[in-house]
C-alpha cells in the first residue's frame, strides 16, 4: 500500500465523521461542533526560517494551513444527513 495525501485525507474524513456521529448522537458526550482543526495558539511557522523554510517566505505555507484548515473543518458537514437519511 502506498501512502498518499490524499489517502490520508479521506482517511481522517472518514474516521472525523465516525468519532463524531459515536461521541454526538450515541454518548451525548458533544462533538466537535465547530472546528476539525484546531486554531493555533502560537505562530505555528515560528523558528521554521531554517533549513526548513526560507525566510521571507511565510505567507505562502500560511496559506495552504488555511485552505486545508478550512477544507477538514467541512468534514464534518454532511453528518446529520448521514445519520438521519430520509
Amino acid at each position: 500500500m502506498v501512502v498518499s495525501l490524499d489517502k490520508i485525507t479521506n482517511a481522517l474524513r472518514e474516521l472525523a465523521l465516525v468519532t463524531e456521529a459515536v461521541s454526538t448522537w450515541f454518548l451525548w458526550s458533544g462533538g466537535l461542533t465547530n472546528n476539525l482543526v484546531p486554531i493555533a495558539q502560537f505562530d505555528q511557522f515560528d523558528k521554521l526560517d531554517g533549513p526548513v523554510m526560507i525566510a521571507g517566505n511565510e505567507t505562502e505555507p500560511d496559506k495552504i494551513w488555511k485552505t486545508l484548515s478550512d477544507e477538514r473543518n467541512q468534514y464534518l458537514d454532511p453528518l446529520d444527513d448521514l445519520l438521519f437519511a430520509k
